[in-house]
């Protein structure tokens, strides 16, 4: 079974390696509002959300090219979320905002 990012915190280590948490940019009404440790740990969820994001697509394309190569000639993949689009990242973090 796929899962959307979520806690725990878990992803393979080359999806991380992908994103290094210092290449994130932190939005300008958060960036310097919070002790150094906060934004660190705050990019390090980040990069979790992309990693767990890129995983998944990577496995979603797997399962896409095992369709192709067998009985995807007439058939429709719909892939669908179970929690609201606006609650995804707020999920993913324990700070207050």
């Amino acid at each position: 079974m796929l899962q959307m990012p979520h806690l725990p915190e878990q992803c393979l280590k080359k999806y991380l390696d992908k994103y290094p948490p210092e290449s994130f940019k932190l939005p300008p009404d958060v960036a310097g509002r919070f002790a150094p440790e906060v934004e660190a740990k705050l990019r390090k969820t980040l990069q979790m959300y992309y990693a767990q994001v890129t995983a998944l697509d990577d496995e979603m394309g797997r399962v896409v090219a095992g369709l192709k190569k067998w009985v995807l000639m007439r058939i429709c993949l719909l892939y669908i979320s179970s929690m609201p689009r606006h609650r995804t990242m707020t999920r993913l973090t324990t700070f207050a905002w």
